[in-house]
């Protein structure tokens, strides 16, 4: 969890520091949403090529940051993203850094 630091002020004086005042605080708590999509991959990509899938998660709009992981490792050579691309739709791209077959597989959303 990020906290955030206030100082208010540090005097440095002979090698010596003073910290007349410190305070902190944490972010608030964001709302988190989950879903999963239905597997992606299983079809042969080019370098740089995609194959995508959505998951549908009530309540969330385009200003949130959605991550993603997958259930099960689609294999070497693959990169996955999550965006939110509309309101409450989330799309997963699984993409090739190398020519192969990513295997199929649900992979989670997490939406902030």
């Amino acid at each position: 969890m990020a906290k955030t630091l206030y100082v208010e002020s540090i005097a440095v004086a002979s090698g010596t520091s003073s910290l007349n005042a410190l305070k902190s605080s944490s972010p608030q708590a964001s709302t988190i949403a989950g879903g999963t999509t239905a597997a992606i991959g299983g079809l042969s990509l080019q370098v740089g090529q995609c194959s995508a899938g959505m998951a549908r998660i009530s309540g969330i709009t385009g200003s949130m940051v959605a991550t993603t992981s997958p259930a099960a490792d689609p294999g070497d050579g693959f990169t996955w993203q999550a965006y939110v691309s509309a309101a409450n739709t989330v799309t997963v791209k699984v993409c090739a850094i190398n020519k192969g077959t990513p295997k199929a597989v649900p992979y989670n959303v997490r939406v902030q």
